[in-house]
């Protein structure tokens, strides 16, 4: 039996947006499909809380950048 290594987690605030978002699209899509138990419920839904933090906050730091960006245009 081989053992298997565990999977090493980056820290929601390190993950890159995209891998932000595919977590929490597969986080909603299990508990639309109503694959998590009632007892995991609680910390899927706060990882999905986090998850949204960081997509929120990533958003905001290139629509500022893109402002930015934008005034120097003019």
């Amino acid at each position: 039996m081989a053992s298997q290594k565990p999977v090493k987690e980056t820290p929601k605030e390190k993950m890159s947006y995209d891998k932000a978002f595919a977590r929490l699209q597969a986080l909603v899509e299990d508990m639309e499909a109503e694959n998590i138990t009632v007892d995991k419920l609680s910390a899927r839904l706060k990882e999905a809380v986090e998850l949204l933090k960081v997509c929120r906050g990533k958003l905001f730091e290139v629509e500022k950048e893109v402002g930015s960006i934008l005034e120097k245009m003019d």
